[in-house]
């Protein structure tokens, strides 16, 4: 059987990456993050009313599905970035991408155009 050597940071958020991550979020005073992870065809949103909209208006778009926050909680995830981004009042989106392998930039650009318009107006 093969095994994948897994390497944390000694402290949760001690990695160089995360580090760096909170530390541009924070000093840009940035106040929405929006991950691209793969692979599920859904889209996830933080707990507030106006990103659960942005995260519907996707999923209209692109027919991805729109995982609701109440759907997420029942996963009991901790130490994401998602629940980081709320405890620091960030906005959070999560498109989960259709392919694990390629793209699926044609089926998501639409949408993606279609928050950025709304967060425009």
């Amino acid at each position: 059987a093969e095994t994948t050597q897994v390497s944390c940071g000694a402290t949760p958020g001690s990695e160089p990456e995360n580090v760096a991550l909170r530390s541009f979020l924070m000093r840009e005073n940035v106040s929405l993050l929006w991950m691209f992870h793969s692979v599920a065809s859904e889209i996830m949103a933080g707990h507030d009313a106006p990103t659960e909209a942005l995260a519907g208006l996707f999923a209209r778009v692109t027919g991805f599905r729109h995982a609701t926050h109440a759907e997420w909680q029942t996963l009991h995830q901790t130490g994401t970035a998602k629940e980081w981004c709320e405890e620091n009042n960030i906005a959070y989106l999560e498109s989960e991408a259709s392919e694990r392998w390629g793209s699926d930039w044609n089926r998501q650009k639409p949408g993606i155009v279609a928050v950025l318009h709304a967060l425009a107006q």
